[in-house]
C-alpha cells in the first residue's frame, strides 16, 4: 500500500482521507522517496564561529590598544639634551583620549610634568643641557613658572639654547631665558606689544531682528557687551588696559633681565612693530642666524666639546656674522658663570667620577661603538668621544624615563608626610567630561580621596578655570569648606581663576595667585533673548491663553512687560548679593568694601593681592613651600607630591572611567550599559566634529580670538540649557 506521502499512488478518483502534511521539499530526497538529513548544526557552527572571532578581535584589539597606550619608559643616554617642544597647549593636567593610540605623537604633558622635568634635569648627569624650540602654548601664569624653572635649571651651570622660526613675544618670553638665543635668516618675530581683540554682535543681531534683555552687575561684568553694543565700554576697556600693561610691564622685566639690557630699549622695540633675524640680531634680541640644520651641530658641537661650536655648514653660509653670533655667545655664558661656578663644578666632579667608573666596567658594543662616551685615539681634551649625531629627549618622554626617576637633588624626604596635589582645571560643570572641564561629582570624589588617606597631611588645589555653573561651584565650595575642617587647604591659582573658579578658592584657607594670575570676576550677568522682532519680520504672528498673566513667564518669543523686567533684575541681584557676602566672610572684610573690588571686575595677581582678594603671590612651588611650613617640614627636606587624579594609574584604566560606566557614583540613576554606550559614542561623535571644524575653510580664516571667543559662548551656552544662574568670566581674555 502506497503512502500518502508518495506522489505515484494518488488517485484522484479515490475518495479524500485526511493526509499528512507532506514534508518540506528541503528536507525531501525525491531520488530514494526519503526524507534529506537536516543541516541544522551549519549555520549554528556559522553563528558561533562569528561570535568567537568578534570577541577574539575584541579582545586582541583591546591588547593592542592597551600596549600602544601603555607608557614605555624612554632611554637617556649620556650627554644627552633635554628637547624643550610641546605639541599643543600645556594644560595642568595632560589629557587622556580613547583615540591617541591612532596618533603618532606624544600627547602634551601637563605643567607639573614641565617643572618637574626640568628641575631633575638640573641634577641628572645624563642631561648636559636644554634645547628651546618654537614657543609653548600657556597663559601668562603657566609661562613664568616655567621661565622660573629654566632660571633654576642654568644654576647647574648647563646650557640652554633657543631656536625661533616664526614667533611673538610669548615666544620671547620662555627664549630668552636661555644663554644664546638663535633664528634663521628668513625668520620673523612679532615684537608689537600686547592686545585684546574681542568680537561684537550687536549690528548682526539687529539686522535679523534679535535682541538682549540684559542684567549686569556690576559695571565690570563686560560679557553681554558684545551683544548689546558695537564697542568696549569705558570700564571694559579700564580693566583691559591694567591686564595689559602688567603682562607688558612684565615682559619688559624679565627680558631686560636675562638679555642685560636697559628696560627703556626694551620697551622701544616693542613700540616699534615686527622684526626680521639680522635687525633683532643688530638690536641684541637674538644671539646669532643658524639654521635648524646648523643650530643642532651648533649644539651637538657644545656637547662634544664642552663650549660654543659652529658646524662646517653654517660657518660658510654665515661667515662674520656667525663670529659675531659665537663672540656674543661666549660673552653671555661669562656674563653667568660666576653665579653657577659652584654648582657646575660640583656636577662636573660627579659626572667625571661617574664616567671613569663606566669606562673602567663597560665594554663598548658593536651598535654603541661609534657613539661611545670614552675617548680615543689619545685625545686629553675632549671629555670623551664625540658623538657623531645629536641626542635629544623630548620632555614628553624625558618625564617617564629612568633617567628622571633616578635624578635627585640630595635631599632626604619626610616619610610620613605628602601633600595631595589635586587639578581643578576647565570650564565647571555638573557632569561632562573629566578631561575638559571641572566636574563637580569628579572633584568631589578626588577630594574626597585626598582627605580620607592618611598619609596625605595637606591639600593644595591647582585652579585654572573661568567658571561656570554656580550649582556645581556652589556643590565643590561645600565639600572644601568640609576637608578644611580636617586638613589645612590651598587654592594655588593658575592663568584663569573668576567667577566660578574664584569662589572655590575663596573656601580654602590660604589663597596663592601668581601676578599674571587673572582672577576675581565677582559679579553676575543675565542675558535673554527676544526673538519677537524677527518673526514679526517674516510674518509670524504669537498669541497666548494662560490662567494668569504670570503664568506665561519668559518666552523669547514674547516680549518683556515691565513687570518681567522688575522681577528678573530683583532675582539677579540677589544671586550677586549672595556671591558678594560669601567673599567678605571668606576674606573676613565688610560687605561694601568687598563690593568695592567686586563688581565684575577682572585682576592681575598683583592687584588681585593688593586689594586683598589672594593672600599672598607666588606659582605652585610657593604653594607647595607654604603648605610644607604649615606641616613643620624644614626647606631642606622633600615631601611626596601625591596628583589626583593620578598620572600614575593605569591610561586605559583611566579611560574606562571616562567612556564607561562608573559604578562609583552611588546615586546614579542611569543604566551602566546605556550610559557606556552613550559615553562612547560622544566621544566618536566629539572627535569628528572637532576635526570636521579644523578642517573647515570658514573657521580656519576667522582670527583666533573670535574661534575662542565663539567656543567659550557654546560651552555656556549648554550649560545653560539646564541651569539658570552661572558663575563664568564673561569671556577668557586672550592677551596676544
Amino acid at each position: 500500500m502506497d503512502t500518502p506521502h508518495n506522489p505515484s499512488s494518488h488517485d484522484p478518483n479515490a475518495p479524500q482521507y485526511p493526509r499528512y502534511p507532506r514534508y518540506d521539499d528541503r528536507y525531501y530526497d525525491e531520488k530514494y522517496g526519503r526524507r534529506k538529513k537536516s543541516r541544522w548544526w551549519i549555520p549554528l557552527l556559522v553563528f558561533l564561529i562569528i561570535i568567537f572571532g568578534f570577541f577574539a578581535l575584541l579582545v586582541g584589539g583591546i591588547i593592542a590598544i592597551t600596549g600602544a597606550m601603555e607608557k614605555k619608559s624612554a632611554v637617556v643616554k649620556n650627554h644627552s639634551v633635554l628637547h624643550l617642544r610641546v605639541s599643543g597647549g600645556i594644560q595642568e593636567r595632560s589629557q587622556e583620549d580613547f583615540f591617541s593610540f591612532l596618533d603618532d605623537r606624544d600627547r602634551p604633558p601637563a605643567l607639573f610634568d614641565v617643572l618637574q622635568g626640568i628641575r631633575k634635569a638640573k641634577f641628572d648627569e645624563n642631561i648636559d643641557g636644554i634645547f628651546i624650540e618654537g614657543g609653548l602654548r600657556a597663559g601668562g601664569a603657566k609661562l613664568a613658572e616655567i621661565r622660573a624653572a629654566l632660571e633654576d635649571f642654568k644654576q647647574s651651570g648647563k646650557f640652554i639654547y633657543a631656536y625661533i622660526d616664526i614667533g611673538s613675544e610669548r615666544d620671547y618670553y620662555i627664549a630668552s631665558v636661555a644663554d644664546s638665543v638663535f633664528m634663521p635668516t628668513e625668520g620673523v618675530m612679532e615684537m608689537n606689544g600686547f592686545s585684546i581683540v574681542s568680537p561684537f554682535y550687536k549690528g548682526t543681531l539687529d539686522k535679523i531682528g534679535v535682541n538682549f534683555h540684559i542684567e549686569q552687575f556690576e559695571e565690570y561684568k563686560s560679557f553681554a557687551e558684545s551683544y548689546s553694543r558695537t564697542s568696549f565700554s569705558e570700564p571694559a576697556k579700564q580693566e583691559l588696559r591694567e591686564l595689559l600693561n602688567a603682562r607688558f610691564d612684565d615682559f619688559v622685566r624679565v627680558v631686560s633681565a636675562s638679555r642685560n639690557m636697559s628696560p627703556e630699549a626694551v620697551r622701544s622695540v616693542l613700540l616699534r612693530g615686527v622684526y626680521t633675524a639680522d635687525s633683532l640680531v643688530a638690536l641684541g634680541f637674538v644671539d646669532n642666524i643658524r639654521s635648524k640644520g646648523a643650530m643642532r651641530e651648533q649644539i651637538l658641537a657644545r656637547v662634544n666639546h664642552g663650549e660654543s661650536a659652529q658646524g662646517g655648514a653654517d660657518q660658510a653660509s654665515n661667515g662674520e656674522a656667525s663670529k659675531q653670533g659665537d663672540s656674543a655667545t661666549t660673552q653671555t655664558e661669562q656674563r653667568k658663570k660666576s653665579v653657577a661656578e659652584k654648582v657646575r663644578e660640583k656636577v662636573a666632579a660627579k659626572v667625571a667620577a661617574k664616567q671613569a667608573e663606566s669606562d673602567a666596567e663597560n665594554t663598548t658594543t658593536e651598535n654603541e661603538e661609534e657613539n661611545d662616551d670614552t675617548n680615543d685615539g689619545g685625545d686629553k681634551k675632549l671629555p670623551h668621544k664625540p658623538l657623531k649625531n645629536i641626542r635629544l629627549v623630548n620632555i614628553a618622554r624625558y618625564v617617564n624615563s629612568d633617567s628622571f626617576s633616578n635624578a635627585d637633588d640630595g635631599k632626604p624626604t619626610a616619610s610620613d608626610k605628602a601633600i595631595a596635589l589635586i587639578s581643578a582645571s576647565g570650564t565647571i560643570v555638573s557632569s561632562g567630561d573629566e578631561d575638559d572641564q571641572l566636574v563637580a561629582s569628579a572633584f568631589v570624589r578626588e577630594l574626597k580621596k585626598a582627605r580620607e588617606s592618611k598619609k596625605i597631611k595637606a591639600i593644595i588645589l591647582r585652579i585654572d578655570s573661568p567658571g561656570g555653573s554656580a550649582f556645581a561651584s556652589d556643590e565643590m565650595w561645600e565639600e572644601i569648606r568640609k576637608t578644611s575642617k580636617i586638613k589645612p587647604v590651598y587654592a594655588s591659582l593658575s592663568d584663569v581663576a573668576a567667577s566660578g573658579g574664584y569662589y572655590m578658592a575663596m573656601a580654602c584657607d590660604t589663597i596663592i595667585a601668581h601676578p599674571n594670575t587673572i582672577t576675581g570676576s565677582i559679579g553676575v550677568i543675565l542675558m535673554l533673548p527676544d526673538v519677537s522682532a524677527m518673526l514679526d519680520k517674516i510674518g509670524v504672528s504669537m498669541d497666548t491663553v494662560a490662567t494668569s498673566s504670570s503664568a506665561i513667564g519668559y518666552d523669547p518669543s514674547l516680549p518683556l512687560n515691565a513687570s518681567d523686567k522688575a522681577r528678573i533684575h530683583l532675582e539677579s541681584e540677589k544671586v550677586y548679593r549672595r556671591f558678594v557676602a560669601r567673599v567678605a566672610e571668606s576674606r573676613k572684610r565688610p560687605y561694601e568694601e568687598i563690593r568695592g573690588v567686586a563688581k565684575g571686575r577682572v585682576w592681575m595677581g598683583q592687584r588681585a593681592s593688593e586689594v586683598g582678594l589672594v593672600d599672598t603671590l607666588g606659582g605652585l612651588q610657593m604653594a607647595i613651600a607654604i603648605a610644607k611650613r604649615r606641616l613643620g617640614v624644614d626647606e631642606g627636606t622633600k615631601v611626596e607630591i601625591r596628583r589626583y587624579p593620578s598620572d600614575e594609574t593605569n591610561r586605559v584604566e583611566r579611560l574606562v572611567k571616562k567612556y564607561f560606566a562608573d559604578d562609583e557614583d552611588d546615586n546614579a540613576e542611569t543604566n551602566a550599559e546605556t550610559e557606556t554606550s552613550f559615553n562612547i559614542l560622544n566621544a566618536v561623535q566629539k572627535r569628528v566634529d572637532t576635526k570636521m571644524l579644523e578642517k573647515n575653510a570658514l573657521w580656519r580664516v576667522l582670527p583666533e580670538s573670535v574661534r575662542a571667543h565663539i567656543s567659550y559662548l557654546l560651552e555656556l551656552s549648554t550649560i545653560a540649557e539646564k541651569e539658570r544662574t552661572l558663575l563664568a568670566l564673561p569671556y577668557v581674555p586672550k592677551i596676544e
